[in-house]
């Protein structure tokens, strides 16, 4: 495999790649190859393994140990045991060295340049965080079989269409491609645990409340694959969040950050698609009577949480 010709650090803050990863580890150890490619090298990967199968997680470990020993690439293994990708996202800014964390989902094809037009864009003092350019996989050209194919770096021939060119600051994040000053996350108290989804979103208004400037990077460029298998989407049957968890999380950030009729039309009304409204459900009486239960709960729930929710509610976190 050919390795990327590594960029002075000369004038670079350090950067380190943190990866959450739930029962992927055949596609962890292709993204972490490609990560051996990148112009400007991180300085380490944290992988957060959140894996069910110890034989999973070990091979993970191995191929971890593999890269480190064969001068490639520092990675650092960390098993996190229970599966919450906001929680595993927090353990790998309290792991990782880095002045810089950036954020990657266990499913992407990188561009060579990513790393380093993130890290590029931290020599200017005013940027606290990047957002870069995702293109889901089946909106590009990359014609591959998602599981099986070979991701040698020097076999990829894909181009991107970017629908954005333009660099600017924004008020979002996209934590499958976002880079933040650690000192940032630390002031602001890390992501919100108690939720499990709707956090990029949560992270990106907290960060502009804050002052924080995020900037929206469209060179710091990836695909994600979306591989069916893993990963923890709210409309996957084997993803561990009940009912009523999805529509807490869904409603909880609502409630937070929207007023009025908008809590209605993007707090209830998104609750009910991930939960009551599941296509699924239409041929599973049963699971729409739990999903309706599960919905109420969240919801009633998640009322009683944004009343009380304090403004640096995992501050303690990173004390």
């Amino acid at each position: 495999m050919v390795r990327g010709d590594r960029l002075s650090h000369e004038g670079f803050p350090t950067m380190s790649v943190v990866i959450p990863t739930y029962n992927r580890r055949y596609v962890l150890t292709r993204t972490l190859d490609l990560l051996t490619c990148q112009s400007r090298i991180p300085d380490e990967v944290v992988i957060v393994d959140q894996s069910e199968a110890s034989e999973e997680r070990e091979a993970i470990r191995k191929h971890c140990q593999m890269l480190t020993e064969s001068g490639a690439i520092q990675v650092r293994y960390s098993y996190y045991e229970r599966p919450r990708v906001y929680e595993a996202r927090n353990v790998g800014a309290r792991v990782a060295n880095g002045h810089v964390i950036l954020y990657l989902d266990d499913d992407i094809l990188p561009d060579k340049r990513l790393v380093e037009w993130h890290a590029r864009n931290y020599r200017d003092s005013s940027v606290d965080a990047v957002v870069g350019y995702i293109r889901q996989a089946h909106e590009t050209e990359v014609f591959v079989d998602r599981l099986d194919v070979d991701l040698d770096p020097a076999a990829i021939a894909y181009r991107f269409i970017p629908k954005e060119k333009k660099r600017r600051t924004v008020c979002y994040c996209a934590a499958g491609n976002f880079s933040v000053r650690r000192s940032v996350l630390y002031s602001v108290g890390g992501w919100n645990e108690l939720i499990v989804t709707y956090g990029d979103k949560e992270m990106g208004i907290h960060l502009c409340r804050h002052g924080h400037r995020i900037v929206y990077e469209p060179r710091a460029r990836l695909v994600h694959l979306q591989v069916p298998r893993g990963g923890t989407r709210l409309s996957d049957r084997s993803a561990p969040w009940s009912p009523v968890q999805r529509a807490f999380s869904i409603m909880y950030t609502a409630c937070r950050h929207l007023s009025g009729w908008d809590i209605v039309r993007f707090g209830l009304w998104r609750a009910a698609r991930h939960t009551v409204l599941l296509k699924r459900n239409a041929l599973d009486p049963g699971g729409w009577w739990s999903e309706s239960v599960g919905l109420v709960r969240g919801v009633v729930k998640a009322l009683y949480y944004a009343d009380k929710a304090r403004e640096n509610y995992l501050a303690d976190l990173f004390r």
